[in-house]
Protein backbone atom coordinates (compact mmCIF):
# COMPACT_ATOMS: atom_id res chain seq x y z
CA UNK A 1 0.00 0.00 0.00
CA UNK A 2 1.71 3.56 -0.78
CA UNK A 3 2.23 5.92 2.06
CA UNK A 4 0.34 9.05 1.00
CA UNK A 5 2.90 11.14 3.06
CA UNK A 6 5.84 9.72 0.77
CA UNK A 7 8.01 13.05 0.31
CA UNK A 8 8.92 11.24 -2.87
CA UNK A 9 5.26 12.08 -4.52
CA UNK A 10 4.68 14.58 -7.02
CA UNK A 11 2.91 18.13 -6.50
CA UNK A 12 0.07 17.03 -8.51
CA UNK A 13 -0.44 13.74 -6.56
CA UNK A 14 -0.85 15.30 -3.72
CA UNK A 15 -2.10 19.08 -4.04
CA UNK A 16 -2.43 21.77 -0.90
CA UNK A 17 -6.15 21.62 -0.07
CA UNK A 18 -5.99 17.83 -0.12
CA UNK A 19 -6.16 16.02 3.67
CA UNK A 20 -2.87 14.22 2.39
CA UNK A 21 -1.11 17.71 1.77
CA UNK A 22 -2.44 19.15 5.09
CA UNK A 23 -1.25 15.86 7.03
CA UNK A 24 2.15 15.81 4.97
CA UNK A 25 3.14 19.81 6.11
CA UNK A 26 1.53 18.96 9.79
CA UNK A 27 4.31 15.89 10.00
CA UNK A 28 6.75 18.46 9.22
CA UNK A 29 5.57 20.88 11.32
CA UNK A 30 5.48 18.15 14.34
CA UNK A 31 9.00 16.98 13.11
CA UNK A 32 10.43 20.87 13.44
CA UNK A 33 9.12 20.99 17.08
CA UNK A 34 10.32 18.01 18.37
CA UNK A 35 13.85 18.59 17.11
CA UNK A 36 14.46 22.07 17.90
CA UNK A 37 14.36 24.81 21.06
CA UNK A 38 11.41 26.75 21.45
CA UNK A 39 7.66 26.31 23.81
CA UNK A 40 4.91 24.14 22.38
CA UNK A 41 2.86 25.18 19.77
CA UNK A 42 -0.75 26.61 20.52
CA UNK A 43 -3.38 25.02 18.39
CA UNK A 44 -3.76 28.51 16.72
CA UNK A 45 -0.09 28.71 16.32
CA UNK A 46 -0.29 25.59 14.53
CA UNK A 47 -3.13 26.35 12.28
CA UNK A 48 -1.41 29.11 11.09
CA UNK A 49 1.70 27.69 10.45
CA UNK A 50 -0.06 25.28 8.64
CA UNK A 51 -1.58 28.20 6.75
CA UNK A 52 2.03 29.53 5.45
CA UNK A 53 3.15 27.05 4.91
CA UNK A 54 0.57 25.40 2.63
CA UNK A 55 0.96 28.66 0.54
CA UNK A 56 4.61 27.94 -0.13
CA UNK A 57 3.77 24.24 -0.37
CA UNK A 58 1.76 25.03 -3.21
CA UNK A 59 3.95 27.76 -5.03
CA UNK A 60 6.89 25.23 -5.26
CA UNK A 61 5.77 21.99 -4.79
CA UNK A 62 6.25 18.93 -2.07
CA UNK A 63 9.56 17.56 -3.52
CA UNK A 64 11.17 21.83 -3.50
CA UNK A 65 9.67 21.98 -0.28
CA UNK A 66 11.28 18.60 1.29
CA UNK A 67 14.82 20.19 0.22
CA UNK A 68 14.46 23.44 1.54
CA UNK A 69 13.16 22.18 5.00
CA UNK A 70 15.77 19.75 5.72
CA UNK A 71 18.38 22.80 4.78
CA UNK A 72 16.24 24.75 7.18
CA UNK A 73 16.51 21.84 9.66
CA UNK A 74 20.19 21.38 9.57
CA UNK A 75 20.75 25.24 9.92
CA UNK A 76 19.36 25.97 13.11
CA UNK A 77 18.60 25.28 16.93
CA UNK A 78 15.14 26.63 16.59
CA UNK A 79 11.98 25.93 15.53
CA UNK A 80 12.22 26.48 11.48
CA UNK A 81 10.40 29.20 9.84
CA UNK A 82 8.78 29.70 7.00
CA UNK A 83 10.57 32.41 6.26
CA UNK A 84 13.81 29.72 6.52
CA UNK A 85 12.06 27.54 4.16
CA UNK A 86 11.31 30.28 1.47
CA UNK A 87 14.99 31.64 1.48
CA UNK A 88 16.27 27.86 1.16
CA UNK A 89 13.90 27.38 -1.88
CA UNK A 90 15.30 30.63 -3.18
CA UNK A 91 12.11 32.81 -2.94
CA UNK A 92 13.24 36.30 -1.71
CA UNK A 93 9.82 37.74 -0.65
CA UNK A 94 8.47 37.00 2.64
CA UNK A 95 4.38 35.81 3.43
CA UNK A 96 2.62 38.84 4.64
CA UNK A 97 2.43 37.69 8.28
CA UNK A 98 6.22 37.78 8.30
CA UNK A 99 6.77 40.78 6.74
CA UNK A 100 4.91 42.82 9.35
CA UNK A 101 6.08 40.72 12.23
CA UNK A 102 9.90 42.26 10.56
CA UNK A 103 8.34 45.83 10.60
CA UNK A 104 7.43 45.90 14.23
CA UNK A 105 11.01 44.51 15.28
CA UNK A 106 12.18 47.30 13.06
CA UNK A 107 10.34 49.97 14.97
CA UNK A 108 11.13 48.41 18.57
CA UNK A 109 14.97 48.81 16.99
CA UNK A 110 14.72 52.78 16.29
CA UNK A 111 13.05 53.56 19.76
CA UNK A 112 15.42 51.22 21.74
CA UNK A 113 18.45 53.39 19.94
CA UNK A 114 16.69 56.09 21.97
CA UNK A 115 15.22 54.79 24.99
CA UNK A 116 17.17 51.96 25.86
CA UNK A 117 16.53 48.07 26.75
CA UNK A 118 14.25 49.24 29.74
CA UNK A 119 12.23 51.28 27.10
CA UNK A 120 11.58 54.54 29.27
CA UNK A 121 12.32 57.86 27.70
CA UNK A 122 15.40 59.71 25.87
CA UNK A 123 16.88 63.40 26.55
CA UNK A 124 16.08 65.69 23.63
CA UNK A 125 18.67 69.10 23.26
CA UNK A 126 16.85 72.14 22.90
CA UNK A 127 16.11 72.21 18.79
CA UNK A 128 14.31 68.82 20.17
CA UNK A 129 16.86 66.22 18.21
CA UNK A 130 16.99 63.31 21.01
CA UNK A 131 20.06 61.72 21.86
CA UNK A 132 21.01 58.40 21.43
CA UNK A 133 20.13 56.52 24.26
CA UNK A 134 21.73 53.07 25.78
CA UNK A 135 20.61 53.15 29.09
CA UNK A 136 18.63 55.39 31.43
CA UNK A 137 21.03 58.00 32.13
CA UNK A 138 21.47 61.16 30.78
CA UNK A 139 24.31 61.14 28.04
CA UNK A 140 27.44 63.33 28.65
CA UNK A 141 26.94 64.70 25.59
CA UNK A 142 23.35 65.88 26.17
CA UNK A 143 22.24 69.45 26.75
CA UNK A 144 22.00 70.63 30.33
CA UNK A 145 18.59 72.05 29.44
CA UNK A 146 17.63 68.91 27.60
CA UNK A 147 13.86 67.62 28.70
CA UNK A 148 12.74 64.22 28.73
CA UNK A 149 11.05 62.78 25.47
CA UNK A 150 8.69 59.71 26.68
CA UNK A 151 9.16 56.02 25.06
CA UNK A 152 5.68 55.75 22.84
CA UNK A 153 3.42 52.59 23.90
CA UNK A 154 4.05 49.57 22.60
CA UNK A 155 1.51 47.58 20.07
CA UNK A 156 -0.21 45.13 21.89
CA UNK A 157 0.63 42.97 19.17
CA UNK A 158 4.61 43.73 19.96
CA UNK A 159 3.65 43.29 23.77
CA UNK A 160 2.79 40.16 22.93
CA UNK A 161 5.75 39.08 21.04
CA UNK A 162 7.57 40.32 24.00
CA UNK A 163 5.94 39.04 26.51
CA UNK A 164 6.31 35.20 24.12
CA UNK A 165 9.88 35.53 24.07
CA UNK A 166 10.40 36.89 27.96
CA UNK A 167 7.90 33.39 28.85
CA UNK A 168 5.57 36.04 29.96
CA UNK A 169 8.16 38.52 30.97
CA UNK A 170 7.81 41.85 28.83
CA UNK A 171 11.54 42.91 30.22
CA UNK A 172 13.04 39.54 29.73
CA UNK A 173 11.56 40.07 25.74
CA UNK A 174 13.40 43.56 25.72
CA UNK A 175 16.45 42.59 27.16
CA UNK A 176 16.64 39.92 24.40
CA UNK A 177 15.61 42.35 21.34
CA UNK A 178 18.24 44.59 23.15
CA UNK A 179 21.01 41.81 21.92
CA UNK A 180 20.40 42.87 18.31
CA UNK A 181 23.50 44.24 16.44
CA UNK A 182 21.23 47.13 15.02
CA UNK A 183 21.71 48.93 18.65
CA UNK A 184 25.65 48.37 18.90
CA UNK A 185 25.69 51.76 17.77
CA UNK A 186 24.09 52.92 21.18
CA UNK A 187 25.17 50.01 23.85
CA UNK A 188 27.81 50.44 25.89
CA UNK A 189 31.25 49.04 24.66
CA UNK A 190 31.34 46.52 27.61
CA UNK A 191 28.12 44.79 27.31
CA UNK A 192 29.68 43.30 23.78
CA UNK A 193 33.02 42.36 22.35
CA UNK A 194 31.67 40.06 19.31
CA UNK A 195 32.36 41.46 15.83
CA UNK A 196 31.69 41.16 12.02
CA UNK A 197 30.38 37.97 10.56
CA UNK A 198 29.58 36.44 14.29
CA UNK A 199 27.51 39.21 15.02
CA UNK A 200 25.59 39.53 11.93
CA UNK A 201 24.50 35.59 12.24
CA UNK A 202 23.68 36.47 16.06
CA UNK A 203 21.44 39.17 14.82
CA UNK A 204 19.66 36.50 12.21
CA UNK A 205 19.16 34.80 15.21
CA UNK A 206 17.34 37.21 16.96
CA UNK A 207 15.45 37.81 13.99
CA UNK A 208 14.16 34.56 13.37
CA UNK A 209 13.01 34.34 17.18
CA UNK A 210 11.37 37.52 16.74
CA UNK A 211 9.23 35.85 13.61
CA UNK A 212 8.69 32.94 14.92
CA UNK A 213 7.28 34.42 18.79
CA UNK A 214 5.28 36.68 16.68
CA UNK A 215 3.66 34.41 14.42
CA UNK A 216 2.61 32.01 17.79
CA UNK A 217 1.22 35.49 19.78
CA UNK A 218 -0.95 36.31 16.93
Amino acid sequence: MENPTDPKKSQTQLSKSSPAAELWLLSRIAESELLTQGPSLTPDARELMLSLWSETYEAIGQVRFEDAFRNALASTTFRVSIAEIRRFAGLRVDPPKELEARAAMRWLIDHMRYHGKKFRSAWASKDGKRCMLAGGDRPKDADQNATLIPSPDLPESTERTLAEIGFGSLQAGLDFVWGHPGIDSVRPSDEFEKLGLQRQREGEKIERRWVESWLRSE
